[in-house]
């Protein structure tokens, strides 16, 4: 077939309307089933971009619990230790000590873990149980009023059981003028009193209450981090017999 018939068959092809047609049949075909597609990958895509969030809150939720678990269990096992050092360890003295904690918490701002360090670090310092309660509750009002740190308060009550001034000294103005250890012993215990009032009384506060509240969902967090970790123990010694293995 010559050249020229072979051109005027193409062209009678391309003129012809059913070709016409069914080469826009094929073209709108092709953007509806282009559309559908990005429309699947975008409905892929936000679906993915959701599923990672919720696992990322999830792990984050996770993560919070255990912690609060943790702090909770490092508090009770610095307590045990402390009872036992001093020879005072039983599962009473445990729960009275936790309860104690609770009862603080309830009526400051304070922790209970940190009061029950509180109650560790006073034992440490040869303190027996119900003094340890008392310096706690010192160390709290001294830190309030004078804006010491709760260890270094604590510090300071306990050596000034034993007649040693000299911590409080720095912070508390009307010991530097008092003369004998009776004077000063009653300076400190006004001086702690008035501060634990401050203690109580930054509870009616608004960033008070809000810390309050932190206290009690940190309280409801060990609970549930608690019941994980025993589910999560058997995991941790598996991926370790794994990770020794490779």
């Amino acid at each position: 077939m010559a050249d020229n018939e072979i051109n005027l068959l193409i062209n009678a092809i391309l003129n012809d309307k059913q070709f016409k047609a069914g080469v826009q049949s094929i073209t709108k075909s092709s953007d509806t089933l282009g559309k559908k597609t990005t429309s699947i990958f975008r409905n892929i895509q936000d679906s993915w971009l959701k599923f990672s969030a919720a696992v990322g809150g999830t792990i984050l939720l996770f993560r919070s619990l255990l912690k609060a678990a943790i702090e909770q269990e490092n508090a009770d096992n610095k307590l045990a230790a402390s009872l036992k050092n001093v020879g005072k360890y039983s599962e009473e003295a445990m729960n009275s000590i936790k309860d104690f904690a609770k009862e603080v918490q309830n009526s400051t701002t304070v922790s209970d873990e940190q009061v029950q360090n509180l109650v560790s670090l006073a034992l440490r310092f040869g303190l027996t149980t119900e003094e340890a309660k008392k310096a706690a509750i010192g160390a709290i009002g001294l830190s309030k009023a004078f804006g010491i740190d709760l260890d270094t308060a604590l510090k300071g009550v306990a050596q000034s059981t034993n007649g040693n001034f000299t911590l409080l000294t720095r912070y508390i103005p009307q010991l530097r003028t008092a003369t004998t250890d009776a004077e000063k012993m009653a300076i400190v215990q006004t001086a702690m009193a008035n501060g634990f009032k401050l203690a109580q009384a930054e509870t009616e506060t608004f960033e008070g209450k809000l810390k309050q509240l932190k206290n009690t969902t940190d309280d409801a967090k060990e609970s549930f981090g608690s019941a994980l970790i025993p589910a999560l123990i058997p995991l941790i010694q598996l991926f370790a017999k794994i990770a020794s293995a490779v």
